[in-house]
């Protein structure tokens, strides 16, 4: 993780998916539109409050699905949100990371990272089924894989 970056957790773990085995990587839009209500909106909303931000930037593209309102501006649930990348093409965003010397973000070196790019591993969607979805996130992470293994015996 980055040296300053804030986490926000919330009870989305092991136990919680053992109980709601159907979030376990979503198969449907509407498994994954509750995904990023419970966890990604909600996180947004709890930084916002807790932080005092009146604005949240964020790194939504339109050409990867996001909606992100008209300027690249849009309040959702009490939160104000600028996607500034909101119409960039990847090449322009490889080119402002090369002219700032910043690093390529590690999920697009990821199975898939370019689909599907961050998030909780548990919410990787788009895999054709549940083994493959595993398969990528051993790569990404194998100590998750061994954990989970670990409490479901």
């Amino acid at each position: 993780m980055p040296e300053r970056l804030t986490v926000i957790r919330s009870h989305h773990d092991l136990e919680w998916l053992r109980e709601n085995p159907e979030m376990l990587f979503p198969r449907n839009a509407a498994i994954a539109a509750r995904w990023f209500h419970q966890v990604q909106h909600w996180g947004q909303e709890v930084y916002v409050k807790r932080e005092g931000n009146p604005i949240l930037a964020v790194g939504r593209r339109r050409k990867d699905g996001n909606y992100c309102g008209p300027g690249g501006i849009y309040t959702s649930r009490g939160v104000t949100l600028y996607a500034p990348l909101a119409d960039w093409t990847l090449e322009e965003i490889f080119a402002a990371l090369d002219c700032f010397s910043a690093d390529l973000p590690p999920c697009y070196a990821w199975p898939r990272g370019y689909q599907v790019g961050t998030g909780p591993w548990a919410a990787r969607q788009f895999a054709p089924n549940v083994q493959t979805a595993w398969a990528e996130v051993q790569q990404i992470d194998a100590d998750i894989v061994r954990e989970a293994a670990w409490r479901n015996s």
